[in-house]
C-alpha cells in the first residue's frame, strides 16, 4: 500500500478547507493509499481552526482511514 502525506497551508480557507480534505481522503480510498492530511493554519482570522477541528472530530467518529491533523 503507498503512504502519503499531503499538507495544505490555510489562510482564511472556513469555504473551501473541508471540501478540499474531504477530496483528497476520497481519492486515498479510491486508489487504495494509506494517507494523512496535514493542515497548516496560518493564522486565519476566520472560522477555518474551528470548523476543521469539527471535521476532525466527525471523522474520528466515523473512523475514517484518513488521519486529520490540525496544525
Amino acid at each position: 500500500m503507498v503512504e502519503v502525506s499531503v499538507v495544505m497551508p490555510c489562510l482564511d480557507e472556513e469555504k473551501t478547507v473541508g471540501i478540499c480534505v474531504e477530496k483528497a481522503i476520497k481519492v486515498f480510498k479510491e486508489n487504495n493509499i494509506d494517507g494523512e492530511v496535514i493542515v497548516a493554519d496560518n493564522g486565519s482570522t476566520d472560522n477555518s481552526v474551528e470548523l476543521r477541528k469539527k471535521q476532525e472530530q466527525e471523522l474520528f467518529l466515523r473512523k475514517e482511514r484518513a488521519m486529520e491533523v490540525l496544525i
